[in-house]
């Protein structure tokens, strides 16, 4: 039988007991200073509660175009205003838009892990959990579910 390698760093080992906590949902706040530049091209409107189709390939940033086009679907579709059917018309304002956000949503998951009401959403919208797991899958299964 093998002998256990013991670890090449060192690492102290925690001394204290963790502390109980309730599990939270990850916040979703469309009012954050990050988005407002986003949300005149679209997205979920709270108080109406539609999905406003976005112009995502007019919204210019880092990563937060990604994160608010998440955030929107996610929000309609915990709603129960989408049609999984009609996506690219529900939540893009053009082809363009849709192909948009596809390429950036498959390049997100290179950084971000995927949050539990994300993979929900995307989850509904590509019928398998196996799809949902990260951000590329989604985006690949999107584009195949679109371009068929």
């Amino acid at each position: 039988m093998a002998k256990a390698k013991k670890p090449t760093k060192s690492v102290e080992k925690p001394v204290d007991m963790i502390q109980s906590y309730k599990p939270r949902q990850s916040e979703v706040n469309l009012s954050s200073h990050v988005y407002i530049p986003l949300r005149n091209l679209g997205g979920w409107n709270e108080n109406k509660q539609v999905l406003i189709p976005m112009q995502f390939t007019a919204m210019k940033d880092d990563y937060a175009p990604t994160q608010y086009a998440l955030d929107c679907i996610t929000l309609a579709i915990e709603a129960g205003v989408v049609d999984a059917n009609r996506l690219l018309e529900t939540a893009f304002s053009t082809r363009d838009d849709f192909d948009a956000f596809i390429k950036a949503l498959r390049g997100y998951g290179e950084t971000y892990w995927v949050n539990e009401r994300h993979f929900h959403a995307l989850r509904e919208l590509v019928g398998d959990e196996t799809y949902a797991k990260t951000y590329a899958d989604a985006a690949d299964t999107l584009e195949e579910i679109y371009n068929a």
